[in-house]
């Protein structure tokens, strides 16, 4: 048994060579490549029109870690989840006016009409026993994100006797199943769009 190669780089093969003295003898070979180690089991017969045996490995598929969705502010609308319902509108009818609330139990999401989108919407504030407070919020489209629960909000616009106030009560919730749920969450169209590529505004 020899060995050798031909070629250069990429195209350079390594060979072995054989040779019997006779036919009918046996005998065994492993052959450890980078890829694997293969065991062979030879016979030396008188004729055969087989004189080379070659292998190749077909091109490894490189596949690539899917990349995780980053979340989105706001929820993927086919990503099943519970919503709580069940808040109060109080208030005038400013064109602003909140059509509808939802809280997953950690957030609060405060849907005003469409035309918010191109608009601002006024400052949410806490009502509580010490008084009206801020508190932490992003308008994403036309959709308040407030960072926490709600048990009773104002948002106003203007001030003094002219201002506009519209109050918001948590009453007793309902949660909700989501999606199906005819009360589910109704995003904008292009929240839906971006929540589900997982897009930050």
């Amino acid at each position: 048994m020899k060995e050798g190669a031909s070629g250069l780089g990429d195209t350079l093969r390594p060979h072995i060579f054989l040779a019997a003295s006779q036919p009918g003898l046996r005998t065994g070979v492993i052959v450890t490549t980078t890829k694997r180690t293969y065991l062979l089991d030879l016979k030396s017969v008188l004729t055969s029109p087989i004189r080379v045996v070659r292998w190749t490995y077909p091109q490894e598929m490189t596949v690539k870690p899917r990349k995780a969705k980053e979340p989105g502010l706001l929820p993927d609308p086919q990503e099943p989840r519970q919503y709580h319902v069940g808040y109060k509108i109080e208030g005038g009818k400013p064109d602003w006016k909140p059509r509808s609330i939802w809280d997953d139990g950690k957030k609060t999401y405060i849907v005003y009409p469409e035309f918010a989108l191109f608009e601002c919407v006024p400052m949410l504030r806490l009502i509580g026993p010490n008084g009206p407070q801020l508190v932490n919020a992003r308008q994403y489209l036309n959709v308040l994100i407030v960072d926490q629960l709600v048990a009773r909000g104002e948002l106003r616009m203007g001030s003094g006797e002219h201002a506009e106030v519209v109050t918001l009560t948590r009453e007793s919730l309902k949660t909700i199943a989501c999606p199906g749920d005819p009360d589910c969450p109704r995003w904008p169209q292009a929240a839906q769009v971006l929540a589900k590529k997982g897009v930050q505004p």
